[in-house]
């Protein structure tokens, strides 16, 4: 029965094979989910957090820009261009992924922007505006520092997601030893098996 046996061991080799192969199909299903997941937050580290920082420190320069020529009443033509720019920022910060906390303190540094905005340059308004001045960098302030928490968070996600990446190879890799080294005993004894050597019977 040895052609059964033979037969036996390389079904066996051949379920190995089968299952490795699904296994890697798998692994490499998977592993391509977290590269998307991967792409996604980065992209999202970049776009929602970093570029809205950068918007919130421009919109505090430019504001502050033109408190100090508010404050001096000249130089109309830099402020239009001033708020002009500042009306971009805040479209392309707007554009972003908000989150509620986000959205939220957003809101105020719009109400704070439109108050500072509507004082003019009599003596008491001048007061009036450092007031809203101070209350929109306390809001940008949040806003950056919001901005820093949700990046320190991707990038965990992001360290997550590697290390899920590295485990799933190194585990891919493992199993794939292992299958080989079965296989190998398999085809093994079956090689040993044909070649066994006739017994030899006593002459009486």
């Amino acid at each position: 029965m040895r052609w059964a046996f033979s037969i036996r061991n390389k079904m066996k080799a051949a379920c190995l094979f089968a299952a490795l192969t699904v296994l890697m199909l798998l692994a490499n299903l998977l592993s391509r989910s977290n590269v998307a997941d991967l792409d996604r937050t980065l992209t999202s580290l970049r776009n929602d957090r970093l570029l809205p920082a950068a918007f919130a420190h421009q919109i505090h320069n430019l504001l502050y820009e033109n408190k100090l020529m508010m404050a001096e009443n000249n130089h109309p033509a830099k402020i239009k261009a001033n708020l002009a720019a500042i009306g971009k920022l805040e479209k392309q910060y707007e554009a972003t992924d908000l989150t509620a906390d986000e959205a939220a303190q957003w809101s105020i540094f719009k109400l704070q922007l439109d108050g500072f905005l509507k004082s003019d340059t009599g003596p008491g308004q001048i007061a009036l505006r450092d007031v809203y001045f101070n209350q929109m960098q306390h809001t940008l302030d949040k806003l950056i520092t919001i901005q820093i928490t949700e990046s320190t968070r991707l990038m965990e996600s992001s360290k997550r997601v590697v290390s899920s990446n590295v485990l799933l190879s190194n585990l891919v890799t493992g199993l794939c030893l292992i299958f080989g080294l079965i296989t190998l005993v398999l085809l093994n004894l079956n090689y040993h098996e044909y070649h066994k050597p006739e017994p030899r019977h006593m002459l009486n």
